[in-house]
């Protein structure tokens, strides 16, 4: 009955699935299967409550975000006001600052202006003497030849005014 008993475990496979089962068995018990197993149950804890904690903190900074949002329209027209403002007063400061300047050149302009028109003149006026020295001259030259008694005449009137320069 035993060899019978035997040759039923051996064609049934019992004896393999024994065997199967002691192996598996065996390598859990070495592998230490359950430990493993809450070791990543322990991890996967971790996971969820450190995801649980970075999804309140990211909801916590979109409520911040979302709140500085609504003062931004209101910090936008603080700052166009004060950019306004700023510009406003360049803008006169520069105003302010050109017309010294504009003073200035046109002081300048006025100077330069009077100048040119006094070298003009003096320019003008020596032509003119110039012009009158010649037409005095060709003058003088055509009675000389016209009459000859001039000529000892303004020798004579030369001579007395050389005389008087010497007392």
């Amino acid at each position: 009955m035993l060899s019978k008993i035997f040759n039923i475990i051996l064609e049934t496979n019992t004896l393999n699935f024994l065997v199967f089962a002691g192996l598996i068995w065996f390598i859990c018990k070495k592998i230490n299967l359950a430990g493993l197993i809450a070791e990543l149950q322990k991890n996967t804890e971790t996971e969820v409550n450190n995801s649980t904690k970075v999804k309140e903190d990211s909801q916590t900074a979109l409520s911040k975000a979302e709140e500085k949002m609504k003062n931004v329209g209101n910090d936008v027209n603080e700052i166009i006001k004060k950019s306004e403002s700023t510009a406003k007063t360049i803008a006169e400061n520069i105003v302010k600052s050109s017309k010294g300047q504009t003073d200035i050149i046109e002081n300048n302009a006025q100077k330069a202006l009077a100048n040119d028109i006094f070298k003009t003149k003096r320019s003008l006026n020596e032509f003119a003497v110039k012009e009158s020295i010649k037409m005095t001259k060709a003058e003088i030259k055509k009675r000389l030849l016209e009459n000859k008694s001039l000529h000892q005449k303004y020798i004579d009137e030369a001579i007395n005014e050389l005389e008087e320069m010497n007392l």
